[in-house]
């Protein structure tokens, strides 16, 4: 069927960190455990706009563990409500699925990019989409994203844009 590792229910870190050090080691990905360990995000507060429960689910650890904290959307309508009923400068960064129900992320981008605050015309918005063409990246910057990670998502692929798109460089 494909599966390659099964993690059962509750989800413990420790048990989670031991799949995807087996899962990087096949893949020759590195899990940064410093930054884990560090909490390098501590105190970054992040939307993460996710259609598949099992992707949030796996997502919302990962980021966790390295420091965000970590609110949920379903879908583009939910992404956009979420950022227009918090005050400004309450989210540091939206992680955006693309190919979602009622509005996708390109929509949802481009209604956050036109609200009327100044810190939703400049919050880094990253593409989460299995779709990595050259066109598919060009229409998630053309909708305001300021970033594209492939899926399935690769943890140092992933920390590294979001340190590039929160400046946070080596830090």
């Amino acid at each position: 069927m494909g599966v390659n590792y099964f993690i059962s229910k509750p989800l413990f870190k420790s048990r989670l960190m031991y799949v995807m050090k087996n899962i990087a080691g096949k893949n020759d990905q590195i899990i940064d455990e410093q930054a884990i360990s560090d909490k390098k995000y501590a105190g970054k507060r992040l939307l993460l706009v996710e259609d598949n429960d099992l992707n949030v689910e796996i997502a919302e650890e990962i980021l966790r563990m390295v420091g965000f904290e970590v609110d949920t959307a379903c879908d583009g309508v939910e992404a956009v409500k979420c950022v227009s009923d918090f005050p400004e400068n309450y989210y540091d960064l939206i992680l955006m699925d693309i190919q979602m129900p009622n509005m996708n992320g390109y929509e949802a981008t481009a209604k956050i990019r036109a609200m009327d605050r100044e810190d939703l015309k400049n919050i880094p918005i990253i593409a989460m989409s299995a779709n990595t063409f050259t066109d598919d990246i060009l229409e998630a910057k053309k909708s305001g994203m300021n970033a594209h990670i492939a899926k399935p998502i690769e943890i140092s692929k992933m920390t590294d844009t979001i340190d590039a798109c929160l400046g946070m460089g080596d830090n």
